[in-house]
Parts: C-alpha cells; sequence; structure tokens
C-alpha cells in the first residue's frame, strides 16, 4: 500500500520557485508532478503552507515515528526545528 504524498505550495499554489511565465521556466510543474506520482499508484496532493496547522504537525509527527519504526528511514525529522510557529 501506498503511502500519501503531500506537496507543500506557497499561497500561489507553485512548488519552490515555479514561474508560469515561459521565459524562466524554473521550478516544478505541480499538476505533472502529482499525475505521474498517480500514474505510479500514488496518493499525491499538494497542500499549501497555510493548511499547517497542530493537527497537520501531529500527524507528520505519528507518520515519521512509524516510518523509524518500520525501519523506512533511519532517524525521525525534528519537528520542533523545521516547524515553528512563526513558520504557521
Amino acid at each position: 500500500m501506498n503511502k500519501p504524498i503531500l506537496f507543500l505550495t506557497d499561497y500561489k499554489g507553485l512548488f519552490g520557485s515555479k514561474q508560469e511565465s515561459a521565459i524562466y521556466r524554473g521550478g516544478m510543474d505541480v499538476p505533472l508532478m502529482i499525475r505521474l506520482f498517480k500514474e505510479q499508484g500514488y496518493e499525491a496532493n499538494a497542500v499549501p503552507f497555510s493548511h499547517i496547522d497542530n493537527e497537520f504537525i501531529k500527524r507528520a509527527k505519528s507518520y515519521s515515528e512509524l516510518m523509524v519504526e518500520k525501519k523506512q528511514v533511519r532517524q525521525a525529522p525534528d519537528m520542533s526545528r523545521a516547524i515553528t510557529e512563526k513558520f504557521m
């Protein structure tokens, strides 16, 4: 069973430094990334930074602990350093 993938986007729905202009074709195409991951059987969605709240952080911590338990990663990220109240 594949786990969901969340792409955190800015207030314009862009990931990284994606520019819509043909001149500055930088960054990543979020709809294309979502489509490609879904074609491979993953559940992929884009979530704006503004939707990160305490419930989101709680779920992220639980998920990262589960990944360590199942030995999918060696160490869980330090959420207290990654996401702060100032960030939210």
